[in-house]
């Protein structure tokens, strides 16, 4: 063996080894990083999948949660609106000043509680009579009897007319004989 041979022979063993275990280590720690990064977007995913499931099950009960009352909102106000044909002779709205009061005020009630639905209430008969009311931008109420021009269509349920970018509801009152005396014709916001 020459001299020094033995030492580079040593030293290219060890190098060779720490080569490998240095492969080693580095396979290990890429491995070991790798998972970790998998681990963990993994258990990211998992957590914001839940995340979007929680939100869309909240938004939509609270979406039924609002269809729901407005559903009854307008149950109640139809109900309201149906109850002041029948809390009076509603036909003697135009002739006698009773009825006439207690209407106007039972209209207003009903505007009052339904303010942010109602733009206008309008009663017409089948005589040409009209009974006007509107809340003007002071929050006064401004009503107005009239005699129309012409006879306005008189419907015998209770309707929801589309008329262009305007929803009016129609709701019929009815005489002893089942015929249609009037209508209360409420325009919508």
């Amino acid at each position: 063996m020459l001299p020094g041979t033995g030492e580079v022979i040593w030293f290219k063993v060890v190098n060779v080894l720490i080569w490998r275990s240095m492969k080693k280590t580095y396979l290990i720690i890429l491995i070991s990083s790798i998972a970790f990064i998998a681990i963990n977007s993994i258990f990211y995913i998992n957590i914001y999948n839940k995340q979007l499931d929680f939100q869309s099950g909240l938004l939509t009960l609270q979406t039924e949660l609002c269809g729901s009352t407005i559903e009854q909102d307008g149950l109640n106000f139809e109900n309201e609106l149906n109850y002041i044909p029948f809390a009076d002779d509603f036909s003697r709205l135009f002739t006698d000043d009773g009825v006439r009061d207690r209407g106007a005020e039972n209209l207003q009630k009903l505007y009052l509680r339904s303010g942010e639905l109602i733009k206008k209430v309008t009663v017409f008969d089948n005589h040409n009579n009209v009974y006007s009311l509107i809340l003007d931008l002071k929050e006064n109420f401004v009503s107005d009897y009239y005699e129309s021009q012409y006879q306005s269509e008189l419907r015998n349920r209770d309707q929801l007319i589309i008329d262009g970018d305007d929803y009016l509801l129609s709701i019929p009152d009815f005489d002893e004989d089942g015929i249609v005396r009037s209508n209360i014709v409420v325009d919508l916001n």
